[in-house]
Formats: structure tokens, C-alpha cells, sequence
């Protein structure tokens, strides 16, 4: 039977029902209560109030919201504008018109009135006399002298009035301003949204609106998908046994979207420049599948863009094409002796078709340390999406692997119980804790949140600040888990370790991965280490895992790196490549740098001949090793190991040139902290494609980070 009755099904449906414009009009809530109040003053129609002769503009970036924006603020014009208790107001009815954002055909201020008057008489033919202006010949004085002697005020919405005033010729342009925007009168008023870098101004009231954030991207892709999920809960509701189904497959979508995809929405919104339209592509790649790569979402949401960018690409001359498409198959800024080669023109051609692309904002230049300067693609989300349909397969899987590296330093996932998505201060696991947290939620998919609240709660109950005793721990639980929820999996899997076998210390230490607070992530940590210590004392070979523990908690760093040693020489050219970068990583905190290189030089060989036999796919991302050898290399840039960070890892003449290309992101992180640069250096950090320069905050940080963990 269904939860909900009929009326609070009707009411859910309906608020679904509501525009989108709504949940992205609330993820600007600044301007939009700025826009509310103005309407707000507008509805009052108060003749003093300066408001009223004074227009509303809306900018902001190509995608950011403003035509949703827009469409929010005429239907809340609809909605309430006529509904103010001012007798005077109703006696003056407000007539709304809004031109779309591309309202094809006006060509002059003619073309202007007869579009309104069209919409006049098809949205308010009510609200308007009989004999309200039915000649064809109409100027905009005698359409606002009609409107006045209907005693009624225009309300005109224009979406990106700069495109609309680009379309008319100059006299109608110039028209438009003196004796449209600037008049001031109490019989119409206009609100219209432009780009950012429009050079409209007065007499518009402007309002900005704010670029996308990460929170503010959060909360809007969580948001769509709980929309959607609860309307096919809705609508599923009255058949049999749905409803409990339905709730399990909300929580499970979130899940996935908070757990497994969030840093490869926080990557894709780096590399795409995202606004509020790329990201609704996400959601909808989401929905389609929710397990793909980082580059999959990112070549569907870029997919969305194409037809709008080969209508571009169509209005430029042959050699403009030319030049553009050249810039746009390098992903790095290329200097102008290289265009012309590639290119194949006449240098003081390339330099004539370049002044023009740069005056129509197609290319811009970066100053080098010659007169050779360097050009790139301006539009920043038309470059990438050109350079993963048209670039070399190097160059995409250039791309592909920095996108898989950002992904991985945007990994945090918060603890569930203090995730607010509005707040950025919300408390994260590190990288590598992330990286075992969503292997434990695969691996343990079946166990119920039930199971592992009692399992936390028995930990609580029973484990002061002393050492936990691994044997007694394990038999205290076993007996609760038969006493509160015997016949569950968790039961058994007790039982299993407290009568000593293997695979049930492997997992309980995945089960203590799942801890949802900073305090019981400190619980997990003793009670991990005390059954790594007890698996150990019954001869298993835990001291890989012991390994890990310590290094990614910072804890007991001396004794990691004892113990990693020791097994280094005893498991000679058999020690597995995890192990010989965790040695590395060990060596190189204890202030043993040399080992440390060594080392790391070893794993590097093991890697470039895995390499040769199973070289990387596209979509390969980046898995456990990878993680720790990022996170390894981190250390180094802290340490500022330049000398051997500059011959064996990020040089051209190493054998390990791979790491370069398949890190580009720390490469240029280290370009950023490096003190001295060479001349092929510096040029490569002038060149630097856009989307890392715009991450290198975070990966400093992480340096940063790492630093204080690890080195002071």
C-alpha cells in the first residue's frame, strides 16, 4: 500500500511539476533576492520610487543561468504582479511579454513592436480593449501611447539583449538607446540579461550573477537527482511492494553520486569550465549510467555543445578555419613560428588573420620571452571539446590522464552524517582513506546500515583509549552480533575471526573502512591495528597491510619504514611493486632520500615494462598504485628533491617520460614551486593549458599538505 495519501501525492507531483528554473534561480540566491526585491518595488507602482524608471539587468557568462533566470522572473511576474493589495495597481494591469533568447527576424525596431504586439494579443487579448492598435503600420511611440490609453504598463523581458541589439542596423541600434533605455516614463519597463562583457550600463539597474562553485555544483546535481527519483517513486507508488524498493534506489543513486562520482563532477567542472547548463549535461550522463570514467562524462557533456560550435566554426574565412583548427588540436598554447609551419602560410598572413581572431575574441595571445609569442583558443570549453574530437590520440590521452589526476586530488569524501553540500567546511577523509572507503562500500554492498550501526555502537560500548586487544575484541563482538542480530552476515563474519581465519580479519578491516565520523575513524584505526596484529600473531602475512595503515594515517612513520625495509630484503626481486613504492615513501619521510630514489627508480622499472605489455587504454583511471605513487611524488616536490625530481622523473631524456605525460598536473606543479626553471621550462609554463593552470591551487595544496604530514 502506498505511504503517501492522495493529497500528499498531488502536492509532491505538483511541486515537481515546477519549472526547473526554480532549483537554479536557488542556487543564485543572492541575485535572485536582489531581482525579488526589485520586483518586489516594481509591484507597488509607486510613482516617487526611482525604481521606477529605472530597467533590470542580468549578467553573466554564456550558460550561467540567465535565460532560466529570466523565465523564473516572468513567471513569478505572472504569478504575483497583479495580486499586490494596491487598489491603484489593479486598476493598472501589467502586461508581460518575454522575447526568447534568440528571437529570430527582428531586424529593426519595427520587426520589435510587431513581435510584442503579437505576443500582446496572444497572452493578454483579455486584458486588452477591443480596438487596441489593429493598424500594420506601428511605431514604439505609438505602442506605448496604445498601452498607456489601455492604462496599462508593459513589462518587457529580453534575454541576452546584446545579441538583440547586434542583430538591428545602426540608426534602429542607436535608436533603441536614446529613446527606448533612456527615456524615463511610468508605462513600461524592461529586464534583460547580456554577457559578462557587454558594454551595457546605464539606465539598468545591473545585477551579476555569481560563477559556479563546487558547493553550489553539489548541491545542484544532488538536487536534480533527488527530483527526478522522487517522481518515479511517485509514480510507481501504488504497485505492490514499489515503495520500499523505490526509497532503496533513491539512497542508492545518492550514494553513488556523493561516494563514487563527485570528484569526477569536481574534475569535469574544471576541465569544462562548467556553468549551471553543463552541469544539468552531467546529471543527465549520470542518470544515463552511473559508473562511467571522468573522461566518458566529460565527452558527454562536451557532445552537448558540438552543434553550437560548428555553427561558430562555419562564419570564419578558410584560413581562419584553418588557424583555428590548428590552435584548437594543441592542448598547450603554441608559439607563432609554429602556426606557420603547421599552418603552412605566409607569415604576414598568419599574422593578419591573427589580429582579426584576437579582435573577434577567437584567439588570445601569451607573451613570451622573445618576440615569439604564443597563441591560444580563447573560448576555453570550445578548445577542450575540439581537442577530444579533432586532436591526436596522444594528445587525448594526454587529456584523458589529467583528467584522471585531478579526479583523484579532488577526492574527499565526506563523512555522511556532516555532509551539508552548501557547506564547503565540511569534513573530508584524506585521498587514499577515500580511495578504501569506496572499495569497502563495494565490497560490502550486502551488509546493512543496521549491521554496521551495531557494529560501531559495540566498539563504543567496549573499547576505552587503552590498546584494543585484537582476540578479545573480536570474541566481545561476536557474542553481541549473536545476542542483538544473530543469522545476520555480520554475525558470522565474527564468529569466523574470533575462531582465528584469514579472510575474516580482511573483513572486518574493510567493514572499519566504512567509518562515517572523524571519531569513528580513530575507533577504526585501533581496532584495525590491534586485528592486523593478532592476524599476524596466527602467521599471516599482514605486514603489507600494517604498512599501509600506518603511512596513510602519519602514525608510526619510523616503524613503517622499519618494517617495509625488512620485507624489501627479504622478499628480494619478488617484493611486490605496491610495497617497493610504500618502501619509497618511507624512506624518503624517515630523511633516507637516496634509498627512497632507488627504490621508487626499481618500481619504475617494474612500470615501463608492464607498460610495454599491456600499454593504457583511454579510459583507463587511475587505481591504488597510481594513488600512492601521486601521493608519493607530492612528498618529493615538498622535499624539494628538484635535482632528482628534474632527471628521473619529469625529464624528456629519462626512461620514465611517461610519468610526465601521464601526470602532466603534478609536472606543472612542479613548474609552480620549482625555484629555478630553464629556458624550455619556463616556456613549457607559459604554454600551459588553461584547465591546469586554473587546478594548480589544489594541487599546491596538496603539496602543502603533504608537507605538513608527513615532513615537519
Amino acid at each position: 500500500m502506498s505511504l503517501l495519501n492522495e493529497q500528499d501525492k498531488e502536492k509532491t507531483l505538483a511541486t515537481h511539476r515546477q519549472s526547473k528554473t526554480s532549483l537554479y534561480s536557488s542556487l543564485f540566491s543572492r541575485i535572485y533576492n536582489k531581482t525579488h526585491a526589485y520586483l518586489t518595488n516594481l509591484s507597488t507602482h509607486k510613482k516617487q520610487q526611482k525604481v521606477e524608471q529605472e530597467h533590470l539587468l542580468i549578467r553573466g557568462e554564456k550558460g550561467s543561468g540567465k535565460s532560466l533566470l529570466i523565465k523564473q522572473i516572468a513567471k513569478h511576474l505572472a504569478d504575483n504582479l497583479d495580486q499586490a493589495p494596491n487598489t491603484e495597481a489593479k486598476k493598472k494591469p501589467s502586461l508581460i511579454v518575454r522575447l526568447n533568447e534568440y528571437e529570430y527576424g527582428i531586424r529593426s525596431i519595427k520587426d520589435l513592436c510587431l513581435r510584442i504586439l503579437s505576443k500582446l494579443k496572444t497572452v493578454h487579448a483579455k486584458d486588452l480593449p477591443q480596438d487596441f492598435h489593429t493598424s500594420a503600420d506601428i511605431s514604439w511611440p505609438n505602442l506605448i501611447e496604445e498601452i498607456q490609453n489601455a492604462n496599462s504598463r508593459l513589462i518587457l523581458l529580453i534575454d541576452n539583449l546584446d545579441t538583440l541589439l547586434k542583430q538591428l542596423d545602426k540608426s534602429d541600434n542607436l535608436f533603441f538607446v536614446k529613446n527606448i533605455l533612456t527615456v524615463e516614463q511610468p508605462y513600461y519597463r524592461l529586464i534583460a540579461s547580456c554577457q559578462n562583457d557587454s558594454v551595457l550600463a546605464q539606465p539598468f539597474i545591473s545585477f551579476d550573477i555569481p560563477p559556479l562553485d563546487k558547493a553550489l555544483a553539489y548541491k545542484l546535481l544532488i538536487s536534480l537527482l533527488h527530483k527526478d527519483m522522487l517522481q518515479h517513486t511517485l509514480l510507481q507508488s501504488d504497485k505492490p511492494n514499489s515503495q520500499s524498493h523505490h526509497e532503496k534506489k533513491i539512497q542508492t543513486s545518492e550514494y553513488i553520486c556523493l561516494n563514487f562520482t563527485a570528484h569526477k563532477l569536481e574534475a569535469i567542472r574544471r576541465f569544462s569550465h562548467a556553468n549551471a547548463q553543463t552541469l544539468e549535461y552531467f546529471y543527465q550522463g549520470f542518470l544515463n549510467n552511473s559508473v562511467q570514467t571522468s573522461y566518458q562524462y566529460l565527452g558527454y557533456v562536451l557532445g552537448r555543445y558540438q552543434a553550437q560550435y560548428d555553427f561558430k566554426m562555419q562564419h570564419l574565412s578558410s584560413q581562419q578555419q584553418l588557424i583555428v583548427h590548428t590552435l584548437g588540436s594543441h592542448w598547450q598554447a603554441i608559439k607563432v613560428a609554429q602556426l606557420t609551419q603547421e599552418c603552412d602560410l605566409a607569415s604576414k598572413t598568419i599574422s593578419a588573420q591573427l589580429t582579426q581572431l584576437e579582435k573577434q575574441s577567437w584567439v588570445e595571445k601569451v607573451s613570451s620571452q622573445n618576440k615569439n609569442h604564443f597563441y591560444r583558443i580563447s573560448d576555453k570549453r570550445f578548445h577542450i571539446s575540439y581537442l577530444t574530437r579533432f586532436s591526436l590520440p596522444s594528445t587525448q590521452t594526454l587529456i584523458a590522464h589529467s583528467l584522471n589526476t585531478l579526479s583523484y586530488f579532488s577526492l574527499g569524501i565526506p563523512f555522511m552524517d556532516e555532509y551539508k553540500v552548501q557547506q564547503e567546511a565540511a569534513k573530508t577523509r584524506s585521498r587514499l582513506d577515500s580511495l578504501a572507503y569506496q572499495a569497502a562500500l563495494t565490497a560490502n554492498e550486502d551488509v546493512s546500515h543496521t549491521e554496521l550501526d551495531a557494529l560501531f555502537h559495540h566498539a563504543f560500548l567496549h573499547q576505552g583509549e587503552e590498546e584494543v586487544d585484537g582476540q578479545a575484541y573480536c570474541e566481545s563482538a561476536s557474542q553481541y552480533f549473536k545476542t542483538h542480530l544473530p543469522g545476520e552476515r555480520l554475525s558470522f563474519l565474527l564468529t569466523a575471526a574470533s575462531r582465528g581465519y584469514e579472510q575474516a580479519y580482511l573483513g572486518l578491516l574493510s567493514l572499519f573502512d566504512l567509518a562515517n565520523t572523524e571519531l569513528e575513524a580513530n575507533l577504526a584505526y585501533r581496532i584495525k591495528l590491534a586485528i592486523c596484529q593478532l592476524a599476524q600473531a596466527k602467521g599471516f602475512d599482514f605486514e603489507d597491510k600494517l604498512i599501509s595503515l600506518y603511512l596513510s594515517q602519519a602514525k608510526e612513520l619510523k616503524l613503517a619504514y622499519q618494517l617495509s625495509m625488512q620485507l624489501v630484503i627479504i622478499r628480494g626481486q619478488k617484493t611486490e611493486p605496491l610495497l617497493l613504492l610504500q618502501a619509497s615513501f618511507a624512506s624518503l619521510i624517515a630523511g633516507h632520500a637516496p634509498e627512497s630514489q632507488s627504490l621508487l627508480r626499481s618500481y619504475l622499472n617494474y612500470r615501463a615494462k608492464k607498460e610495454i605489455n599491456a600499454p593504457l587504454v583511454i579510459e583507463t583511471e587511475w587505481g591504488i598504485e597510481d594513488a600512492w605513487l601521486m601521493e608519493l611524488l607530492l612528498v618529493f616536490i615538498a622535499n624539494g628533491n628538484w635535482q632528482f625530481l628534474d632527471q628521473a622523473i619529469f625529464s624528456d631524456e629519462a626512461d620514465n617520460t611517461h610519468l610526465k605525460a601521464q601526470f602532466l598536473p603534478l609536472y606543472h606543479t612542479f613548474l609552480a614551486i620549482k625555484p629555478q626553471l630553464s629556458s624550455t621550462q619556463l616556456d613549457e609554463k607559459l604554454a600551459r593549458p588553461t584547465e591546469l593552470s586554473e587546478a594548480l591551487p589544489l594541487l599546491i595544496n596538496a603539496v602543502q599538505e603533504a608537507r605538513e604530514l608527513y615532513l615537519d
